[in-house]
């Protein structure tokens, strides 16, 4: 991937979305606010990734961010648009594999000492 098929803009846009993560971030204080801010958030990374997937038509690729189910770990695949196959996952799968298995090891040790 060409970094320089970056648009100043894009770079930009990108900064303003980490921006108002962040005061969304700090803004929390009740469960509400926390709801809403979570929605918000949601929301501020959706557009975020559809912004980053215009650049990626470039390169024939798309960006996809998921909550991996069993860690709730947020996972950004880049995917081949012909093949759909992944060509760069982070966290990789063996980190997530790995994440997963210390979570099992940890509700056991926390069952076997109750």
């Amino acid at each position: 991937m060409d970094i320089k098929a970056i648009t100043t803009q894009s770079a930009l846009d990108m900064y303003m979305t980490n921006t108002e993560l962040d005061h969304l971030a700090a803004g929390r204080s009740h469960k509400e606010d926390g709801k809403r801010d979570f929605a918000a958030r949601q929301e501020l990374i959706k557009k975020m990734a559809d912004n980053i997937n215009q650049n990626f038509l470039l390169f024939n690729s798309s960006l996809k961010i998921e909550i991996d189910e069993q860690t709730h770990i947020q996972v950004v695949k880049v995917l081949n648009d012909e093949s759909k196959q992944v060509i760069r996952q982070i966290p990789p799968e063996a980190m997530l594999q790995i994440a997963r298995y210390l979570d099992k090891i940890t509700k056991v040790l926390f069952e076997q000492k109750a």
